[in-house]
């Protein structure tokens, strides 16, 4: 990500070896706003699968809902509501890594995006990023929960250990279910 949006402004790489190419764009210009975007990706996504835990549960036990439901509601209602939140804020950390542009945080960077179009400038790409995300978190959450299912047949304690290794298994084979769904 950080290469794409180095090339993308211009930055100049001189070498041939990919893990060296790689490394140059990473390192030019602008490493303030390398923080921000993995924060900025990490915990939206975080909250959206917390928030999907914690409504599924809401939903099976204090409304009694269907299955299905609880199990589809709360990553739209959450990722939605999370994404509209995150997504100035993606955009104001992608501007502050141009090294054409006078900003320098992320504060300026969203005045900056506000005088240029109001908050439809703000906002751009929110309707996108909902229709191309919530569909891969959905997935992913659907599938770690199906892994979970076949998984463990009673429900006993488990060690800190097996407890890792099993969370660890169910997110790669969820990471992998919403990768081939965003990449038919």
């Amino acid at each position: 990500w950080r290469q794409r949006v180095s090339t993308y402004f211009g930055v100049k790489v001189t070498t041939s070896n990919p893990l060296t190419r790689y490394y140059q764009a990473a390192t030019q210009n602008h490493p303030q706003g390398l923080v921000f975007t993995l924060v900025g990706l990490s915990m939206p996504r975080a909250a959206i699968y917390l928030g999907s835990d914690v409504g599924k549960a809401i939903m099976l036990d204090q409304y009694n809902s269907k299955p299905m439901a609880a199990q589809f509601v709360p990553p739209l209602v959450v990722g939605s509501a999370v994404l509209f939140i995150n997504m100035p804020f993606v955009r104001a950390r992608y501007w502050i890594q141009d090294p054409h542009t006078s900003e320098r945080t992320v504060r300026q960077a969203l005045v900056a995006m506000y005088g240029r179009g109001g908050w439809s400038n703000v906002l751009y790409g929110w309707f996108r990023n909902v229709y191309s995300a919530l569909p891969k978190y959905t997935c992913a959450i659907a599938v770690r929960d199906y892994v979970d299912n076949l998984w463990i047949t009673e429900r006993e304690p488990l060690d800190r250990w097996s407890w890792y290794t099993r969370s660890a298994i169910k997110a790669g084979i969820a990471s992998l279910a919403a990768a081939a769904m965003a990449t038919p």
